[in-house]
């Protein structure tokens, strides 16, 4: 009888979460279609239709419909009803399932929002307000769409601050004669702007430039060590060793540091670990022991990397796994089994917490050296025929009527509404694997397949608990397409998915640090035969992406191994690692942790794909 009030109520409160949902928010999506095709007279009329028949809407929840309203205003130069509504779309995209990205969301909307704001304010005669607002777009870090409004508003602020052009011209222009005129707390934001827009030989001759003729007072450290950072980033390993050649004393341990990380670069190892070893500065330490652990690791010296591991204050998944594994070698099985269950704990949604849980289980089979492909193959047979069945029942009714709705609304296509949709919601255990699983297929009705796969990998050692569930860690996404290039060109589908998986997450708007583009990472120039917006287009990139691997399928001689490391990590970086005699990648070889990670995880990615789908 219990059960039964329980699920009436679940009904009742579904029907009045959601009872108006789909008018308003058709009435809702309607005009911000209009809005976004340009046609700002019928958003207009929508978005008022909207305030004055569903003025309590789940649209407004967190303001978010201010946003258009007040945009739309804006375009038809009503500045007064863009400012009123403006001020009101203080909207933040929640740090939540559906925004793995949330400060670039966030850069992203209020500086199209505080720059819109700040231009209504001027313009209905509110200077000193507008002023505030414009001032607010200013970014150490570089976002695309953000560096234009900021731009913009800088344009607009010269009018009333003579600093404003000054910093338009050094930071959009890279006028360095600017410099002198700007304190040294501005010129470190300019720097790592330009850092971040990963153009490094401007940052580089703006540190130079700053070095030669400012003089740096108490920023003296900080400017030296954005200074090497970016020469880091060139890979100018010779010229950091030259500049750092007899220290000051009050910067001996950052110049030791980069100093290390140099030779560290170039395989020189002997001369990093003496001058990580010389390091004391709470400063660099805990990098310093970091580096050190990993060619103690890779050396076989697991003493030494224990020493150095345990030292490292600012913990990761690969310095604690190279900690656990040392234990291991060294058979000191409890501290092994502390130092794994720590793991697991912390680092759940991984292959690594899988992998020591199958190592915590004794479990024969299961190779402790992962030192090839081989070894991984195993691991993975494993993991699929531990696989167990779904319980019945495994979603409650309540929670069906709740996903059937949800399904409804992702149909909209619109994140945010969604997301307020799910927060509003009434799922009796928002912490529970039936959840995670609910949240995946509601994200999947709407298309919404890279948020789908960031869920099911927050869930990804719950999941690769049941058959039925750890194919969602491995999905086949854009599946008529993978199968139309892979046919084409001849490439195993297997291949095309590892790329997508690592690569964008099937993410089809992903852009990398290095400008690689879309879902599978292709390189774009201006005189290709598709447009950087065509690039975009999952079959357009797909077909791209798996035409290279079929060049490189050729020139390896069909060996995968080789042509997904030489599409993902460069040709260059091929030549750099050892394969045995039958063409497996000897991992054991790969003396930089981060590296050894990387190629591990890639290659269970492939394997699962291999082994779950049999293609």
């Amino acid at each position: 009888m219990k059960k039964i009030f329980i699920c009436i109520l679940s009904c009742f409160i579904y029907s009045l979460s959601f009872g108006d949902t789909h008018q308003d928010y058709n009435i809702f999506i309607e005009g911000k279609n209009a809005y976004y095709s340009g046609d700002f007279n019928t958003a207009k009329k929508d978005f008022e239709t909207l305030l004055r028949t569903f003025s309590s809407s789940a649209v407004f929840d967190g303001n978010y419909a201010y946003f258009f309203i007040g945009m739309t205003y804006y375009e038809l130069k009503d500045y007064k009803n863009a400012a009123l509504y403006l001020e009101k779309a203080v909207y933040i995209p929640p740090k939540a399932l559906f925004n793995k990205d949330m400060d670039i969301e966030k850069a992203i909307f209020f500086s199209e929002r505080d720059y819109s704001l700040g231009d209504s304010l001027i313009k209905i005669g509110e200077v000193e307000k507008g002023i505030t607002y414009l001032k607010r777009l200013d970014y150490s870090t570089y976002f695309p769409i953000v560096a234009d409004y900021e731009e913009k508003a800088l344009k607009l602020l010269e009018k009333y601050s003579p600093e404003a052009k000054d910093k338009m011209e050094l930071k959009f222009n890279f006028d360095f004669s600017k410099i002198k005129n700007m304190p040294i707390s501005e010129l470190i934001k300019i720097g790592k702007f330009y850092s971040s827009q990963k153009n490094y030989k401007k940052a580089e001759e703006f540190y130079e430039y700053i070095l030669k003729n400012i003089e740096l007072n108490n920023y003296g450290e900080e400017i030296n060590r954005q200074y090497l950072k970016v020469l880091i980033q060139l890979k100018e390993y010779k010229k950091i060793i030259e500049f750092t050649n007899n220290p000051p004393a009050k910067y001996k341990d950052l110049f030791n540091f980069y100093r290390g990380l140099a030779y560290y670069q170039m395989k020189d190892f002997t001369r990093a670990l003496f001058l990580f070893d010389e390091i004391k500065s709470k400063n660099y330490i805990s990098n310093a022991k970091y580096y050190s652990a990993g060619i103690y690791f890779a050396l076989g010296d697991y003493k030494s990397t224990i020493e150095n591991a345990t030292k490292i204050t600012s913990k990761t998944i690969i310095s604690e796994t190279m900690l656990a594994f040392s234990y291991l070698y060294l058979n000191d099985r409890k501290m092994f089994e502390e130092t794994a269950k720590e793991i697991i704990k912390r680092y759940s949604n991984t292959y690594v917490a899988t992998y020591f849980q199958l190592l915590l289980e004794n479990k024969s089979n299961i190779p402790t050296h992962i030192t090839s492909l081989h070894d991984l193959s195993i691991i993975v047979a494993e993991i699929i025929k531990n696989g167990q069945e779904l319980p019945k029942n495994f979603i409650k009714k309540a929670d069906l009527l709740e996903m059937e709705q949800l399904s409804e609304i992702a149909k909209y296509g619109d994140r945010e509404l969604l997301q307020i949709s799910f927060d509003r919601g009434s799922f009796f255990n928002h912490n529970s694997l039936a959840y995670g699983y609910s949240t995946t297929l509601v994200l999947e009705t709407g298309e919404f397949y890279s948020l789908a796969f960031k869920n099911s990998m927050n869930y990804m050692r719950e999941f690769l608990n049941y058959k039925e569930l750890m194919k969602y860690n491995y999905p086949l996404y854009f599946k008529e397409i993978v199968n139309y290039c892979s046919k084409k060109y001849d490439v195993p589908q297997e291949m095309i998915y590892t790329i997508m998986h690592n690569i964008s997450q099937f993410n089809i708007y992903f852009v990398s640090e290095d400008s690689k583009f879309g879902i599978m990472g292709i390189s774009y120039s201006p005189n290709e035969k598709y447009t950087l917006v065509e690039i975009f287009d999952p079959k357009i990139n797909m077909e791209i992406g798996t035409s290279i691997l079929r060049k490189y399928l050729d020139k390896y001689e069909g060996n995968k191994l080789k042509a997904l490391i030489a599409y993902i990590n460069g040709e260059k970086y091929l030549t750099s690692l050892y394969f045995n005699d039958n063409n497996d990648l000897s991992f054991s070889s790969i003396i930089i942790p981060e590296e050894r990670y990387f190629l591990e995880n890639i290659f269970l990615t492939y394997v699962f794909y291999s082994k779950l789908y049999e293609f």
